[in-house]
């Protein structure tokens, strides 16, 4: 259904996000990782789950303890655009 090298590439973005916690683990909303990757649902999560997030009890998924924001380690607007950018890479 999806490119593997394309899920990947993006999943290795918020694992990198996710590493920059230092152990204390990140959380991440679905919903905004959703509207950076055109609204499709079962991609974010797909993605989250390469990456190594585990699925919440509600919208935010987390890695480690998932004590941080993903703004605490990356400014959340340039990691959209890097997404969005690899995401258009592949539906050209």
């Amino acid at each position: 259904m999806y490119d593997n090298k394309m899920i990947n590439t993006l999943a290795n973005k918020l694992r990198d996000a996710g590493e920059k916690s230092r152990g204390r683990g990140l959380r991440i909303n679905l919903e905004w990782l959703m509207d950076v990757l055109d609204d499709d649902d079962a991609m974010a999560r797909l993605v989250l789950e390469r990456a190594g997030y585990e699925p919440p009890a509600a919208e935010i998924w987390t890695t480690g303890r998932g004590e941080w924001d993903l703004d605490r380690v990356t400014y959340a607007p340039i990691l959209a655009d890097t997404l969005t950018n690899i995401l258009d890479a592949y539906d050209t």
